[in-house]
C-alpha cells in the first residue's frame, strides 16, 4: 500500500518561469520609480533622507526584498551613479584635478582659470609655466608659502577657484594685469616683474594704479663698481642684495615699504580671503531647520584680512 506524502508540493518549472519574469518585470518597474524619485530629490540632506527611507520602508515593508535585489544585482549602483554624474556636471560644473597644496602648486591650468576669471583672456603661446607663475604672482600678489583651504567642501570645484581669484584682486584694490593689457597686450616676451631698481632707487609697481603710482624706497649707495640686484623681480619675496657682498647687503623688498601706513603692502604669505562656501551654507541653514524646527541661524567665522602686515617692518640698510 502507497502511502500520500503531506508535505506541500512544490512548485512547478512553468511557475518558476513565470514567478522569475514577474520578479524581473517588478525589479525594473522598481528601478525606474526609483530612479524618478533619486532624480526628483535633488536639495534633499543626507539626514533627512535617510530619515525618510527608513520611515518609507517601515511603512512598507513589502518593498524591502525588491530593494535588496536591486542592490544586490547592482541596478541600485547604476542608477546612483548616472543620476550623480548629471547633476555634478549641471550644478556644480567641472572640478579640478592633481596635487597642490599651496596656491603655486596649482596646475597650469587652474593658474591659467584663475587669472582668466579676473578679466583677462591668455592666448595659447601665454600659456607656458614660466609666463603662467609670473603672471600669477603679479596678479594675486602670493609667495610660496599661503596654502588652499583644502578642508572646504567645494574647493574642487573650478568655479570656487574663480570665486577665490575674484575675491583677492577685489582684496588687493588693484587688477594690474589688466592695467598693463589695456595698455599693451600681454605678450609672451613681456617682462612682468613686481619689483625694480634704478641705481639706488627701490620701486614696487604691481600694486600701482597707474604707471606713476609706484612706491619707490631709496637704498643707501653701494661702493664704487657695487651695484643692487634683485633676485626674482616677479616675486613678491624678492630680495634686494650687493652685486659684489650678498652676504653682508641682503633684504627683503617687501620690508623696506611695510611700515608706510599711508600705503600698505599686502602680507603676500598671509591667509586669503575666503568667499562663502553655498553648499557649506546650504547645509548648516537645512541643519538647523531640522535640528531646531525653526529659522536657521548661520555662524560667520571672521576672516583674517589679505591687506594685514606681517610682522614689524624692517628698517634695515647697509652701512657704507
Amino acid at each position: 500500500m502507497v502511502r500520500k506524502s503531506n508535505a506541500p508540493r512544490g512548485p512547478t518549472k512553468r511557475q518558476k518561469e513565470r514567478r522569475t519574469v514577474k520578479e524581473q518585470k517588478a525589479r525594473q518597474k522598481n528601478e525606474a520609480r526609483f530612479a524618478s524619485a533619486v532624480r526628483g530629490s535633488q536639495a534633499s540632506l543626507l539626514e533627512q533622507d535617510f530619515q525618510f527611507v527608513t520611515d518609507t520602508l517601515q511603512d512598507n515593508p513589502r518593498w524591502i526584498q525588491p530593494l535588496a535585489g536591486l542592490i544586490r544585482s547592482g541596478a541600485l549602483n547604476g542608477i546612483l551613479k548616472d543620476n550623480f554624474d548629471e547633476e555634478n556636471a549641471s550644478s556644480v560644473g567641472p572640478k579640478w584635478k592633481g596635487r597642490a597644496k599651496t596656491w603655486l602648486q596649482l596646475p597650469l591650468e587652474m593658474k591659467v582659470a584663475m587669472i582668466e576669471a579676473t578679466g583677462l583672456s591668455l592666448q595659447p603661446d601665454l600659456r607656458t609655466d614660466d609666463f603662467v607663475k609670473r603672471a600669477f604672482q603679479v596678479q594675486f600678489w602670493v609667495g610660496a608659502g599661503p596654502k588652499i583651504p583644502l578642508k572646504r567642501t567645494d574647493i574642487r570645484q573650478v568655479s570656487t577657484l574663480e570665486r577665490f581669484a575674484k575675491l583677492r584682486v577685489e582684496s588687493l584694490g588693484v587688477n594690474y594685469l589688466n592695467l598693463l593689457n589695456s595698455k599693451e597686450p600681454l605678450k609672451a616676451n613681456m617682462d612682468l616683474h613686481i619689483w625694480s631698481v634704478t641705481g639706488n632707487t627701490l620701486c614696487c609697481c604691481a600694486l600701482a594704479k597707474t604707471e606713476e603710482d609706484g612706491l619707490e624706497y631709496e637704498l643707501l649707495p653701494l661702493a664704487k663698481g657695487d651695484r643692487w640686484i634683485l633676485s626674482d623681480r616677479a616675486s613678491p619675496s624678492c630680495r634686494v642684495r650687493s652685486e659684489l657682498k650678498p652676504n653682508l647687503y641682503d633684504f627683503l623688498c617687501w620690508d623696506f615699504f611695510s611700515d608706510e601706513s599711508s600705503r600698505e603692502l599686502p602680507d603676500y604669505e598671509s591667509t586669503w580671503d575666503e568667499p562663502d562656501n553655498e553648499a557649506a551654507e546650504d547645509i548648516l541653514s537645512t541643519s538647523a531647520l531640522t535640528e531646531t524646527g525653526g529659522a536657521p541661524t548661520v555662524v560667520q567665522t571672521p576672516v583674517k584680512p589679505a591687506g594685514a602686515l606681517k610682522g614689524s617692518p624692517s628698517t634695515a640698510s647697509p652701512q657704507s
